[in-house]
């Protein structure tokens, strides 16, 4: 699905905020209270209606069978919603070049060096640091066609909800609480997901990085060597492989100098920046070896120039304000957090906050650092906000 007439490709998106902010507090609306007394046989009335108990609830197979069904359409409601924003697609022209790249390295079995499609270049060295994603347009496209492609993208967006529900449900986020924020992820990230470009992967392997440095931090290390095999693949496919092995580097830095301050044995801390350095040494593993970095730091100097979305993020625009209610939601919760801050989520968090203001393109990594890193103070400030208007435990939402 093109949406040519939507620029910024986020009409169907829009969608994804109103339907959970309904559903996941309909048991707390007089309207459902009414409905629910008159199916039980009951006067309509408010107060008595509102103060009926759990148990009386459970055992009104009337009630029980409007919850159920209140359920399902709320589930069916947020996949209709997530298949939306999955296969709208805003078609750009880099999608053509990388198919047309990849259909080149698929005939030519090798990894083209010389620019044979620039006028200006004609037959200059370059470097296709993307030359895996090419290959798998190619693929897809001679599979599927358009189709594949949409396809494909949405195989790579639903991979990365699944792995940002993963911190929501173990910080005690529900059904309707995490659908939310879920779906106000993807609507911040609108811009990047409406795309077929290989910036999708680096979401996806970003994601990943940060879930293993959260299990890593809080005693699951048995992962940490899942981060060289991830830069591989990453190193070969976008060059926002830079950010993963930055957060590595960052959270190896703290969590060093915690161990060592807590008197740790240096085995763990060697560990550590073993994993970092293979990490490091992992990127190397891609047909042009170091030259890969050499040609990717002037690059990315040159984009912030002749790009927009290399551009600092400015506040007064549709992502500044959702910067400012990120800004605004980290903050709040680290500050009233009843949780234990790890050190090392809290300075990825800080510094992902300064990420956008020199490239608006790193908004969606803040989002997913928060989602990763911030889940469970969320979950904390959001319980207690739910205690203070003695609405029901949070994690039934």
């Amino acid at each position: 699905m093109d949406c040519a007439s939507d620029p910024e490709g986020l009409a169907t998106i829009r969608i994804a905020l109103i339907l959970p902010s309904v559903m996941a507090n309909w048991r707390e609306l007089p309207c459902y209270h009414a409905a629910y007394g008159h199916l039980a046989g009951a006067p309509i009335v408010m107060t008595e209606a509102q103060d009926m108990t759990e148990s009386s609830k459970s055992s009104n197979p009337f009630g029980d069978r409007l919850d159920r069904w209140l359920n399902f359409a709320f589930i069916v409601g947020c996949v209709a919603v997530f298949v939306l924003i999955t296969f709208a697609n805003v078609a750009e022209p880099d999608i053509w070049g990388h198919t047309r790249f990849g259909e080149d390295i698929l005939r030519l079995h090798q990894i083209p060096t010389a620019d044979s499609y620039s006028y200006v270049n004609q037959g200059f060295y370059c470097i296709d640091h993307e030359w895996l994603f090419d290959v798998m347009m190619a693929s897809w496209y001679h599979t599927g066609g358009v189709l594949g492609l949409v396809l494909f993208k949405g195989l790579l967006v639903a991979a990365l909800v699944g792995l940002l529900i993963l911190p929501l449900r173990q910080a005690g986020f529900g059904l309707f609480s995490g659908a939310f924020v879920i779906l106000f992820a993807l609507q911040v990230m609108g811009p990047g997901i409406v795309v077929i470009r290989p910036h999708l992967f680096t979401y996806l392997f970003f994601a990943a990085v940060c879930l293993i440095l959260r299990e890593a931090t809080l005693g699951s290390t048995k992962w940490l060597w899942l981060l060289p095999v991830i830069i591989v693949p990453w190193a070969n496919i976008h060059g926002g492989f830079l950010s993963g092995l930055s957060v590595i580097l960052i959270w190896a830095i703290v969590q060093s100098i915690v161990l060592f301050k807590a008197g740790n044995r240096l085995a763990d801390i060697r560990r550590i920046w073993l994993v970092m350095i293979v990490s490091f040494a992992a990127h190397l593993v891609n047909p042009f070896g170091a030259r890969l970095l050499e040609f990717l730091v002037p690059v990315i100097r040159s984009m912030q120039l002749e790009i927009g979305e290399w551009n600092p993020l400015a506040i007064s625009s549709e992502s500044g304000l959702y910067y400012l209610a990120c800004c605004a939601a980290m903050l709040l919760s680290l500050f009233f957090t009843e949780r234990k801050r790890q050190p090392s989520f809290v300075v990825i968090m800080s510094l992902m906050l300064i990420a956008p203001l020199t490239a608006k393109r790193h908004l969606a990594l803040l989002v997913i650092a928060m989602l990763v890193f911030g889940a469970e103070h969320l979950a904390s400030v959001m319980q207690q906000l739910a205690k203070a208007l003695k609405l029901k435990s949070f994690s039934d939402f």
